[in-house]
């Protein structure tokens, strides 16, 4: 399978794409802080003022702002930095906290944590934690900025549904994401569009209307191009975010392969999570993280993942993977790594 798909090369291929977009996902702040600076303008100039000076042009409201701009620039470029790392740095706790997962108990799930630990051994790179979310959904992701921060995240009811080789081809498949720098950049992603939206749709949620309005009577043409052109951000923020290749997912497969030399196990799990992994409880970003996500609707147009049938061909056309006998499709009745649950 690597040559088919080129894994290192693409990898670093994907690594340059991935810096452009987090670049282009910074500039895109730019026209936002100006469509507030013209906001706030309009605003201004359409307060009281001496009767006898001149009301400002609409050009002049448009320089205005693009020198107030400029002057704020180094301040704003700070701030907005210092925000987002903190929040990147965060957002591990946050996903944790949304998701409602604990770190595996070893207990519970003997294996699990030590299933990842081989895999990374073999790779030389660190383990990451391994946390349950509660649910019945099937699927996992993994989150994290740094080695100390990176999580692996799999839910309860894909660890009822998978046998101990597809839990491990599952977790390759997050490791890979973790190890081509996929999850920091859909981390960072999710923050700065986070950022953006706040602005274009939460923060003028409730008074964009009353704004446009009162921009058209007062002829405030500022305060009317300052939203239009937040609006215009918030609609761009998403799809760009979420514009890296779906390659990214044939190449976490990929390196799943690497790790485990199973595509049939892999198989089995794409196969299985079918109709069971969707989490429409969560927020759209960590649906965008998880290993199986079919997005249907508007959702669908920034979908990164490829549907689960052309993950599959791949497996079958270049790494030789096999369809599984239908008794391989039964849910497992022991499996080493999800001892069942003791009786509550």
């Amino acid at each position: 399978m690597t040559p088919v798909f080129g894994l290192h090369t693409h990898a670093r291929s994907n690594a340059i794409r991935s810096g452009l977009l987090i670049l282009a996902l910074f500039l895109l702040i730019v026209p936002v802080y100006y469509a507030l600076i013209l906001i706030l303008v309009g605003t201004v100039s359409n307060g009281r003022r001496d009767p006898a000076q001149a009301a400002p042009t609409f050009a002049d409201q448009l320089v205005y702002a693009a020198h107030l701009l400029l002057a704020s620039g180094p301040v704003l470029a700070v701030v907005t930095t210092l925000v987002v790392v903190v929040l990147v740095f965060r957002v591990r706790s946050s996903i944790d906290r949304v998701t409602g997962a604990i770190p595996a108990d070893p207990l519970l799930w003997p294996g699990l944590q030590s299933t990842v630990e081989t895999l990374c051994i073999s790779r030389g790179m660190p383990a990451p934690p391994v946390h349950v979310m509660p649910g019945p959904e099937a699927n996992a992701f993994a989150s994290g900025i740094d080695p100390s921060t990176y999580a692996i995240t799999v839910t309860e009811g894909l660890l009822d549904l998978l046998d101990e080789d597809e839990i491990e081809a599952v977790l390759a498949h997050e490791l890979t994401h973790i190890r081509n720098g996929d999850v920091a950049l859909m981390v960072t992603a999710t923050v700065i569009v986070g950022f953006i939206e706040f602005f274009a749709d939460r923060l003028l949620l409730a008074r964009s209307p009353r704004l446009l309005m009162e921009a058209g009577r007062k002829r405030a043409a500022a305060m009317a191009a300052g939203v239009l052109i937040l609006k215009a951000a918030g609609f761009l923020a998403r799809p760009m975010a979420f514009a890296v290749s779906r390659r990214r997912e044939f190449l976490a497969d990929a390196g799943a392969l690497e790790l485990t030399k199973n595509p049939d196990a892999l198989i089995r799990a794409l196969m299985k999570l079918q109709g069971r992994s969707d989490l429409e409880r969560m927020p759209f970003a960590i649906r965008q993280m998880c290993f199986c996500n079919v997005a249907t609707g508007i959702d669908a147009w920034f979908s990164t993942h490829p549907p689960v049938e052309k993950r599959i061909e791949a497996l079958i056309v270049h790494a030789g993977g096999r369809l599984p006998d239908p008794a391989d499709m039964l849910p497992p009745t022991s499996v080493p790594l999800v001892p069942p649950r003791a009786a509550e």
